[in-house]
């Protein structure tokens, strides 16, 4: 974690979806253990970890390839929408403290950027319904990028979007694929779940930083 004079420096905070500001994981579980059903096979926990990361159009080539699926991509996303749709905004909903913190970080006028692999449209609706959405400048999706986490690339695109430098910014991750993404783009990054075990650690420890 920062020490007060690195907290001086940070313009931004960029924050994962999934896993970090929202309990989506066991929704994400399911939709990925459904569609395999539908396919006739049986998911498992290792593979599902592996795909917590990349981005819907490398988690269709990796479970194309995989089960030798004959569907083509546009289908396989098509299927994985319907079954999102049906349960995402609904079931979904932000750890407890997580708007709190976002508001208090709002008004101390840190910049906040969501740095997601998931759908913008899906993030949308859930940011909507907690009627946060105003509180971020962008969400910067890996499905506009070549390369999903653990590739750097969707942090670099943040940084060049959101006009900083990586000692700018603060990254908030929870799986490994997401700290190698904002890691390798060179920004210090907290690992939501480890280094604190919820929202309101972190605005304790904020406000502690900035003398509050």
């Amino acid at each position: 974690m920062l020490n007060e004079k690195e907290m001086n420096n940070i313009k931004a905070l960029f924050f994962d979806f999934d896993g970090t500001l929202v309990d989506s994981l066991p929704v994400l579980k399911k939709v990925y253990l459904s569609f395999l059903e539908k396919m006739g096979y049986q998911g498992s926990e290792e593979e599902f970890q592996h795909l917590n990361g990349p981005n819907i159009n490398q988690i269709i080539d990796y479970l194309k390839k995989k089960y030798r699926l004959t569907d083509s991509p546009e289908s396989i996303k098509e299927m994985f929408h319907q079954l999102f749709k049906g349960i995402y905004s609904r079931q979904v909903h932000f750890f407890p403290g997580a708007t709190d913190f976002l508001a208090w970080a709002k008004k101390k006028r840190f910049r906040l950027f969501i740095v997601t692999s998931a759908e913008p449209i899906m993030v949308s609706l859930v940011l909507e319904k907690k009627q946060v959405q105003s509180l971020f400048e962008a969400i910067i999706s890996s499905k506009d990028s070549s390369n999903g986490k653990p590739h750097p690339e969707v942090y670099l695109r943040a940084l060049n979007q959101a006009d900083v430098n990586p000692e700018e910014v603060l990254a908030f991750e929870d799986s490994m694929n997401g700290l190698l993404s904002a890691r390798g783009a060179g920004i210090q990054t907290v690992e939501f779940g480890k280094d604190f075990a919820d929202w309101h650690e972190i605005l304790n420890e904020f406000r502690r930083l900035v003398h509050e």
